[in-house]
């Protein structure tokens, strides 16, 4: 049955709460730029306030102006603040049913909006957006096969959040809050230690296409924004033309972000790479500095340098502000300790970042599935959610897989064919069926058995 959103929901819109009166404490406001696990970069709110607006764990938000998205909140209780919306859904309707299959319809709903420059979604828009509602019996069988993968989704986020809390810790263990200095370290003019250059790109007009789609990495705000601590990945690149009129930045080089809502963010180029003029490089001078040490350091230098930008309709930094910021200036001896650490976090981070990729990519395929009426329910997906979470280093608790008879069969069958999706999933499967064949006897579920046919071992049901 086709609905439209006014109809299985209600719609609470955002409050317009003014910035005059944001505090450092109090209650958070979720702007659109906390609707990320990731993101708990708060203002907050003292004054009086409409108990309707309070946004609690588990609640479906929506917001409607620039990059749109949905997102289920996980944070603390919060103020919800305008151009987000909470959806409230119906009884009758499973609420996971209507998230997931907005996610999956999300580019539909935002070639709707109004493109101002800014992508704006608005409301008549959205209550008259229609999504499929089957009986409820289906929604909940089709919501429990997704949420295996997306609980999956959210564990890997949280293990890469405890990662870069670890990195932060550590850093802060070593050197103390830079920006109150506590220890009282050393503290020099950035110009002293580093050489700061604006990247460029001035084609004619800006967008010309003529400029991009050739072997040259182009590294754009957006970028530095997605890539974390380091930057290995670009989304565009430039021609023999486009580099002519762009600045190129050697592997090494920190860039920071100096307008637009990355301003501030930063990272290390893994890669030689040209930049937009949106960005600043920074290249150390290696007896008094190393750019790890700094690029970590630059984070929490974050607010103070934004409070020195000038006022303008659009925040910005300049070459004058971050030349003439004061950092502390540890013994090199001790920067490069925390080198060593934070280079094995990021190891870690990369392994748990490949993990996360993986599972994105299986939910994707699956959401597209479902709602392409692609999956008739097999249990090959729930299957694979769990193989994607065994650790092939230990043993696994395989009570998911075992308790169902209809898993194993498809684990069996599947295993028998090396019908999986990739050699990743394939190797978990090997472990898995290793492990169930060294069980006990009383316990075993699985065994080994001749095939005359195939004249090859296969494995069976006991």
């Amino acid at each position: 049955m086709i609905r439209k959103i006014k109809d299985i929901a209600t719609i609470l819109s955002g409050n317009a709460w003014k910035s005059t009166s944001f505090s450092d404490e109090g209650i958070p406001i979720i702007r659109i730029n906390n609707m990320n696990t990731n993101n708990g970069n708060f203002v907050y709110w003292q004054d009086d306030y409409d108990k309707k607006y309070i946004i609690k764990n588990g609640d479906i938000l929506l917001s409607l102006s620039g990059t749109i998205k949905i997102f289920i909140w996980n944070g603390p209780d919060a103020l919800l603040n305008q151009r987000i919306v909470k959806l409230s859904i119906n009884d009758n309707v499973n609420q996971k049913w209507v998230f997931y299959q907005l996610s999956y319809l999300i580019n539909k709903l935002t070639s709707n909006a109004k493109d101002g420059g800014i992508k704006n979604v608005s409301l008549e828009v959205l209550r008259d957006f229609e999504i499929i509602i089957p009986k409820i019996d289906i929604q909940n069988k089709i919501v429990k096969v997704l949420d295996k993968i997306y609980n999956l989704l959210e564990k890997r986020k949280k293990s890469i959040d405890y990662i870069n809390a670890l990195d932060r810790s550590q850093f802060l263990n070593m050197f103390g809050d830079p920006v109150t200095n506590k220890l009282g370290w050393d503290k020099k003019l950035f110009k002293h230690l580093a050489k700061l250059e604006r990247g460029r790109f001035s084609p004619r007009p800006r967008n010309d296409p003529s400029y991009f789609g050739g072997n040259y990495p182009f590294i754009q705000t957006g970028d530095i924004r997605k890539s974390g601590y380091r930057l290995y990945n670009y989304s565009q690149t430039l021609n023999e033309r486009g580099i002519r009129v762009s600045k190129e930045f050697k592997k090494g080089t920190i860039l920071i972000a100096i307008v637009g809502a990355t301003i501030g963010a930063t990272t290390v180029l893994m890669i030689d790479s040209f930049t937009t003029d949106s960005v600043i490089g920074i290249k150390v001078n290696d007896n008094k500095l190393d750019n790890i040490f700094l690029e970590r350091l630059l984070r929490f230098y974050k607010q103070p340098l934004l409070d020195k930008a000038p006022e303008a309709a659009r925040a910005n930094l300049n070459l004058k502000i971050l030349n003439e910021l004061k950092i502390i200036t540890p013994p090199l001896e001790l920067q490069k300790k925390y080198r060593l650490f934070s280079e094995n976090i990021e190891q870690q981070r990369n392994k748990l970042k490949e993990s996360l990729l993986e599972i994105e990519n299986l939910f994707h395929s699956t959401i597209q599935k479902v709602f392409n009426g692609q999956l008739n329910f097999n249990v090959s997906v729930e299957v694979d959610a769990i193989l994607n979470e065994i650790n092939i280093e230990e043993k696994n608790d395989l009570s998911l897989l075992t308790r169902d008879i209809a898993y194993l069969q498809n684990f069996v069958d599947r295993l028998n064919e090396q019908d999986f999706e990739n050699q990743e999933l394939y190797d978990k499967a090997k472990h898995v069926a290793f492990q169930l064949l060294k069980e006990k006897e009383e316990h075993r579920c699985i065994e080994q058995e001749y095939s005359e046919l195939t004249k090859s071992i296969k494995v069976v049901l006991k």
